[in-house]
């Protein structure tokens, strides 16, 4: 009889120290080469996202004025009417029990915003907060006058306001009513000044910021980068400072506010 030797276990090969390093690093590079595509992905997801909520609010504008003899949403301080008011666009967005707020009406790069878009104060069909010096720098916008490829209707505006009660901070109604020329409203020449609580002095109601390249040009809270834009004829636009205004600060007549902006665009 042949005597069975046991078996000698089978050695089994495993990394060394050397290999594994290898081996992180070559993961480590890969996510350095990937992420940047990556975080450019996101950011260019979100922008897109920004696009299309100011699209919905243009196209519920346009329903409001179909069932309004063509009138756009009022905007009055004084009578409490304003276009994110429920009986106003209420019935074409979501709403909750006085106005529309939530993800359908904030850009993704607003954090913890609820409402991130106003309504250029010119294109209202009425208003009590034109004052007798603001209309002395613009007409409201009818049909009329033209330039519905050019006239804003619905932006991005920095959400500063926070209703108690209510989570999340929301631009104010209507942007577009602050400062004597067209530039100085697109932040050219200096701008604007206005205090806010959320993020201290600005000079633009635009928020720049939200949609600046991780490249600059622009840092914190200057007027330099690109806002959404929707227009009186429906199309909405990704605009950078530099479309909006020139050098010396003058409107380029790229986008309008009012249909007098040529007028008083020096």
């Amino acid at each position: 009889m042949k005597t069975l030797r046991p078996r000698r276990p089978c050695s089994i090969a495993g990394f060394t120290l050397v290999e594994l390093l290898v081996v992180i690093g070559i993961i480590a590079l890969l996510i350095a080469i990937l992420m940047p595509a990556l975080n450019s992905a996101r950011r260019q997801a979100r922008t897109l996202q920004c696009a299309s909520n100011i699209r919905q609010i243009c196209l519920a504008i346009f329903n409001y004025a179909a069932m309004n003899r063509g009138n756009f949403p009022p905007n009055s301080t004084a009578l409490n009417q304003f276009w994110y008011s429920s009986d106003k666009l209420g019935a074409y967005l979501p709403t909750g029990n006085t106005e529309v707020r939530g993800p359908a009406v904030t850009c993704p790069d607003d954090a913890d915003g609820a409402r991130s878009y106003a309504m250029n104060i010119w294109t209202s069909c009425s208003t009590t907060d034109l004052s007798k010096s603001d209309l002395m720098t613009g007409t409201l916008w009818k049909p009329k006058y033209g330039y519905s490829s050019k006239i804003i209707l619905i932006a991005e505006k920095w959400a500063t306001a926070l209703k108690t009660g209510k989570p999340g901070w929301t631009a104010s109604a209507t942007l577009g009513q602050l400062g004597a020329t067209p530039g100085h409203r697109f932040g050219g020449g200096g701008g604007i000044t206005f205090g806010t609580m959320r993020y201290g002095v600005l000079n633009c109601e635009l928020p720049y910021q939200r949609h600046r390249k991780p490249t600059g040009p622009g840092v914190g809270l200057q007027a330099k980068g690109a806002v959404q834009i929707g227009y009186v004829d429906g199309h909405v636009a990704l605009k950078t400072d530099q479309d909006l205004v020139d050098g010396s600060g003058v409107s380029t007549l790229d986008s309008m506010w009012s249909p007098d902006d040529p007028k008083y665009n020096h």
